[in-house]
């Protein structure tokens, strides 16, 4: 059987066919919308109730997008760091899911602020919340769970009494709707502080009926300590108050009072009449079991949803409801396979199926395939960050984190960061260094060598070359400079030539380039500084030379050169004549040479040589023949 965790094929298809057309840093074009705006199916006999709209993520991902994505790659690699450590697995897990959507938190506010108008990571910070209340966090106490799924519900309403408390203003007649809607709202949602401050500041708030009210609202047991049974007693005996009340028609000329008491006993034809005020079914859910079930256990859940979307007064057939749906039923297979389908560019896949598979949730449930899964999803999400090049090491990092199998992806992934300078190509070898790729290093410098040399910059390339360790690479780079040197006269590269250290070991051309670099240093200062006190250095240039004619390093079109430099150094008159055992060798050298290459070699090249030598020889000769005889042995 195939994992049923895979994205819609159409939704993948348009995304990388988008990404692909977009060459390198391609725009991130994501397949839809996470939900529509919808109605309820009872049009004609209720108001029209939006659930919930959420506009594309951005095609271009933005600055605080971006920021976002950052922070939480902080937060994993703490989580995976922290993972080593000994201590509690679950408290570990809640304490870095709580990061995640303290993260998610400020990215909506950041949103929210720039006026922009609700995208998908609104409903990830819900569905989050969620997630953490029945799954990743510790199971919570039934009474405890209760008020952690009124303030879930509260956090994502959409009506302005889930936001903030609205405030009467002093002396108002209470005749405006929105009020009472709000008032109602806040009491359906276990906010009664903030109902009762509405009733204060109403300008009837010190009558005896608003009095009343707020110390109904005040006198609701809280569980706290108090165990199971006792709290349960306090709780039916506050409802049987209430109950009551109604029945003796206490509030008989506050309607609304009337309707909110009804609600508090858990009347559930009053909570039927009254759904139109939530602005979803798992609001409602919550509602209609705080006052029904104080002590609703997260098995309840699948019942009580299930019985509320029976009546088909809300609508469920949106994604944000099929995962709140999945949660309420403990079926993390259909979760986490609408969290691979969710246009947030993978990133709630990626982290919360990671928290899931860390804490042993996915595995217990019976998820299949759940290595896989969260592989594929880790994946994805690291490619999508991948094609932001902005964000490409962050996107390394997560494939990193990926199976060794992933190996030759990661390696291509680096190879194929876009690097438009120098030093972002340095970075970019350092991270392939950080993360264990050698391959991808020296595949970088390599590529880096290529360029400069298309742009005709040897020197860089011959940089480049040397840190790839690329033999052919950098003969051929060596050459080139040869070439180059032939046609110019100087060569371009003398300083970084001599601080070479093994490295010139790499290749033969680079070692007869850095030595031939170095004969002509030596030769020049003989020039320029030519005596008696620089017979080190004359000598030091001969053998150089005889290093280099009698090693057969040099590339065929060179040889030439070569035997001008010895035409060259041996005619030169500023210098001082020279040991004769030095020309005696470098005459021997040369005269093989000139039989191993007998026909690349002109004429008057030859001439020119062996007038030198005999010359030299002769000075040479009479140099000695004035020493006095003491010295003779010395030189």
């Amino acid at each position: 059987m195939k994992p049923m965790h895979r994205r819609h094929p159409e939704s993948t298809t348009r995304l990388r066919k988008k990404m692909a057309t977009q060459g390198a840093a391609p725009l991130v074009a994501l397949a839809g919308a996470l939900d529509v705006v919808v109605t309820s199916p009872n049009e004609g006999s209720e108001r029209s109730r939006p659930i919930h709209t959420l506009s594309f993520v951005s095609s271009r991902i933005d600055g605080p997008l971006r920021m976002f994505i950052a922070h939480t790659a902080g937060v994993y690699i703490a989580f995976k760091t922290s993972l080593e450590e000994k201590g509690d697995k679950r408290q570990l897990i809640s304490r870095f899911s709580k990061l995640y959507r303290s993260a998610l938190a400020q990215l909506n506010e950041s949103r929210a602020s720039e006026g922009a108008p609700p995208h998908v990571f609104r409903a990830v910070e819900s569905v989050w919340h969620l997630c953490e209340i029945l799954i990743l966090d510790p199971q919570p106490a039934p009474g405890v769970l209760i008020q952690q799924l009124q303030q879930w519900a509260a956090a994502w309403s959409s009506s302005p009494a889930g936001k903030r408390s609205p405030k009467a203003v002093p002396g108002d007649d209470g005749n405006d709707e929105s009020f009472w809607d709000n008032f109602t709202t806040l009491v359906m949602l276990g906010q009664i502080e903030d109902a009762c401050s509405m009733l204060r500041s109403h300008g009837s708030g010190d009558t005896e009926d608003f009095v009343l009210m707020t110390q109904i609202l005040l006198s609701m047991p809280l569980f706290g300590q108090d165990v199971y049974m006792e709290f349960l007693t306090k709780w039916n005996e506050w409802q049987e108050t209430v109950r009551q009340l109604v029945q003796g028609e206490r509030f008989q000329d506050e309607p609304r009072f009337y309707s909110v008491c009804r609600l508090l006993y858990g009347s559930p034809q009053e909570f039927d009449r009254r759904k139109d005020l939530c602005d979803s079914w798992f609001q409602f859910v919550v509602t209609k079991a705080a006052y029904s079930q104080p002590l609703l256990k997260v098995a309840d859940l699948a019942k009580l949803a299930d019985e509320v979307l029976a009546s088909k007064d809300f609508f469920s057939g949106d994604s944000l409801s099929q995962l709140v749906l999945s949660l309420l039923h403990g079926d993390l297979q259909a979760f986490t396979r609408l969290l691979a389908n969710l246009d947030d560019l993978w990133w709630t896949g990626a982290h919360l199926v990671d928290l899931l598979r860390e804490g042993g949730d996915l595995q217990s449930r019976n998820v299949p395939h759940v290595e896989a899964l969260h592989e594929q999803l880790l994946r994805d999400y690291a490619l999508c960050l991948l094609s932001q090049r902005p964000l490409w090491q962050t996107g390394l990092m997560y494939l990193h984190h990926c199976k060794p199998e992933n190996r030759p992806m990661l390696i291509q992934a680096v190879i194929s960061v876009h690097c438009s300078t120098q030093q972002k190509a340095l970075k970019v070898a350092a991270v392939a260094e950080n993360l264990g790729l050698p391959e991808a290093t020296f595949a970088i410098y390599r590529m880096q060598s290529v360029k400069w040399l298309k742009k005709n910059k040897l020197d860089s390339a011959l940089v480049w070359a040397i840190r790839s360790k690329n033999s052919p690479l950098v003969s051929r780079v060596a050459e080139m400079l040869l070439e180059d040197y032939l046609r110019s006269g100087t060569l371009i590269c003398a300083d970084q030539l001599r601080g070479l250290g093994q490295e010139m070991l790499v290749s033969e051309r680079l070692m007869f380039l850095a030595k031939y670099a170095e004969f002509l240093r030596l030769r020049d200062e003989c020039c320029n500084n030519a005596g008696p006190d620089n017979l080190e250095g004359a000598a030091r240039a001969a053998e150089l030379l005889l290093f280099l004619v009698n090693s057969e390093w040099s590339p065929r079109f060179f040889v030439v050169r070569l035997l001008e430099d010895a035409v060259q150094l041996l005619g030169d008159d500023n210098l001082v004549p020279q040991n004769i055992a030095y020309l005696q060798r470098l005459m021997a050298c040369l005269q093989s040479t000139v039989k191993r290459r007998p026909g690349e070699l002109k004429k008057d090249l030859l001439d020119k040589l062996n007038f030198a030598c005999a010359k030299r020889t002769a000075q040479s000769l009479l140099y000695l023949m004035q020493i006095p005889n003491e010295n003779i042995m010395q030189t």
